[in-house]
């Protein structure tokens, strides 16, 4: 989404990618610190997961009414 690319360089991101974009999953695997997650129901939070790198962060904002399942190692 072109406003949330906007916002995102005007506040001091690297580099912005959408998850609607063909290949950013593959592109990303296993590459990013953080992901700020603004989608507000029905995210595969899984597929989130696969593109963090090592001690990466997920921050999820507005989720509704989904329970989300912990993982240990």
């Amino acid at each position: 989404m072109p406003d949330k690319r906007d916002d995102g360089l005007r506040l001091g991101t690297d580099d912005y990618r959408a998850t609607t974009d063909p290949g950013t999953t593959a592109d990303l695997a296993g590459s990013l610190d953080l992901i700020v997650n603004v989608i507000p129901a029905g995210t595969d939070l899984d597929a989130y997961l696969g593109l963090l790198g090592l001690d990466g962060t997920l921050v999820s904002i507005g989720l509704r009414g989904q329970s989300l399942r912990i993982y240990e190692a």
